[in-house]
């Protein structure tokens, strides 16, 4: 089971992989519901001076009867984020997010994790491409390569001077 942030974490990737291929991954509901996450996590971490402007574009985007990117969520929340936005804060938005995230949770989560985007992704993953560097681009690796130890070659180091002191001092 995932944590609070590791979910967040996922959203967030999921949005990262919903702008690169334009929706491809995510259907269209699930699209409006990510995109409202996304705008009210941007509500919450902007300015306090853009607050009252972005919460109308949020209500005119995402809440308002007839919006163009209207999200499903109960009425009682709907009721409560709508009077909310009457006095735009940094959390007015929290009921309505959490909800879309739950929604997400247990629906989009695991559609994205069947579709062929995804299953692309991890092919990837599991068997990337061979590098193919130019001769040019090693030898500009070399030039600007910093030349030191490995934090695990120093460490050795230091475990095998460490022995010889022993052995030493045990000779005495």
């Amino acid at each position: 089971m995932l944590g609070h942030d590791e979910e967040s974490k996922i959203l967030i990737e999921l949005g990262k992989v919903r702008t690169e291929n334009q929706d491809q991954t995510i259907a269209d509901k699930d699209g409006e519901n990510l995109a409202f996450w996304e705008a009210a996590e941007e509500l919450k971490w902007g300015t306090a001076s853009s607050m009252s402007t972005k919460a109308e574009t949020i209500f005119k985007t995402f809440l308002a009867p007839g919006a163009p990117r209207w999200i499903n969520i109960d009425g009682r929340t709907m009721g409560l984020t709508v009077k909310g936005l009457e006095h735009p804060h940094r959390y007015v938005l929290d009921a309505a997010q959490t909800h879309v995230f739950l929604l997400m949770k247990k629906d989009t989560f695991f559609r994205y994790l069947k579709s062929p985007v995804y299953k692309d992704i991890q092919k990837k993953a599991l068997n990337p491409e061979p590098h193919n560097f130019s001769q040019a681009q090693l030898e500009q690796n070399t030039q600007t390569r910093s030349p030191g130890i490995h934090p695990i070659a120093l460490w050795q180091q230091e475990e095998e001077e460490k022995a010889k002191a022993a052995v030493s001092m045990s000779r005495r």
